[in-house]
């Protein structure tokens, strides 16, 4: 229940009220119980759940479709739990292969800080970059030189099948007039999905909520994008990919980048995160540079900062904003 509260408070009521039908009949020993069950060691078990019944709908269950949002159905949350009832027990090892699926969240709108930090970099050392995203899931905030942006008194980029207009509470980013060049981009997930792959695309949409309609627009845009401009996303350790790809090179800015990640990782797991991009950092020199530009939780909002070597260690902070990169405050760093 207290899932189905927080989706709801999230901005998804259908989610909220098909969560708070899945405890209901949890106690009551429905055909969710064996789901649940069965998948008891999993993290993050009610949103799981979601995603498999959305991808269901998205996959062409046509009766599911008919009231997901997402594929211009009704949202009536009845009738999903209604037929989904049925689902759990006539599709049980399509459901089961679905919630081992790790949950993946590769929200776009976060590419409007990250392109803020870009062009600080840009504007600071005036080198081609080289980007290399860890956690990078399809890899579509490595494509964020392809979007364009809107914040209302200020635009950025070309023509783009995404503009993104995140919510701005006040503030703009600083040094819009730089053009970064990016002479290398990858990434690197212990799960990578291929936003080229029709099977992949439609895994990563049945992980956004699917009443949520601005966050579907954005995540096709961005796949529609993606098409255009392959980026490879290496199936890697980190802590393996980042001294193997990531190393400094002369007459260019190396940036490892990152957004909403370690609050997936346990304290161990961030200090050797921290070690590596260190290690690194400290190879880098005047012609070759090093940055670190993240998006991460910091005093209850999540901070977009960048770190560079040699001169910029200590790091200047970019902005604040929520986990979906809204309601965005601009430092004018």
């Amino acid at each position: 229940m207290r899932m189905a509260r927080a989706c709801a408070a999230m901005g998804s009521p259908l989610y909220g009220a098909l969560l708070e039908r899945a405890a209901e009949q949890y106690r009551a020993g429905g055909p969710v119980a064996r789901v649940l069950d069965e998948n008891a060691d999993r993290s993050r078990l009610g949103l799981r759940l979601m995603a498999a019944l959305h991808y269901l709908a998205l996959s062409g269950d046509e009766a599911l479709a008919g009231h997901y949002p997402s594929t211009g159905g009704d949202g009536d949350a009845a009738a999903i739990w209604e037929i989904a009832g049925d689902r759990f027990v006539r599709d049980a090892k399509t459901i089961d292969a679905l919630m081992e699926r790790p949950l993946q969240t590769n929200e776009p709108a976060r590419a409007m800080p990250l392109m803020a930090g870009y062009c600080w970099l840009a504007a600071r050392c005036g080198l081609p970059l080289r980007v290399f995203e860890i956690g990078a899931s399809a890899g579509l905030n490595l494509r964020w030189d392809a979007f364009a942006y809107d914040g209302g008194d200020w635009r950025y980029g070309g023509s783009s099948p995404l503009v993104l207009h995140n919510l701005i509470a006040s503030g703009a980013p600083a040094h819009l007039s730089a053009v970064p060049t990016v002479a290398e981009r990858r990434g690197c997930d212990l799960h990578p999905l291929d936003a080229t792959s029709a099977v992949d695309r439609m895994e990563l949409l049945s992980f956004v909520w699917p009443d949520q309609a601005g966050r579907v627009a954005r995540l096709r845009a961005a796949l529609e994008v993606a098409a255009r401009l392959p980026v490879e996303v290496d199936r890697a350790d980190l802590l393996d990919w980042i001294p193997r790809r990531a190393a400094p090179v002369d007459g260019t800015l190396t940036v490892v980048t990152e957004s909403v990640l370690i609050e997936h990782f346990s304290l161990d797991a961030r200090d050797a995160l921290t070690a590596a991009v260190h290690a690194q950092a400290a190879k880098a020199t005047a012609g070759a540079p090093f940055a670190w530009l993240r998006m991460e939780p910091s005093e209850g909002a999540y901070a977009t900062e960048v770190f560079a070597w040699p001169d910029v260690p200590g790091g200047v902070r970019i902005a604040t904003s929520d986990g979906h990169a809204q309601n965005i405050v601009w430092s004018g760093a």
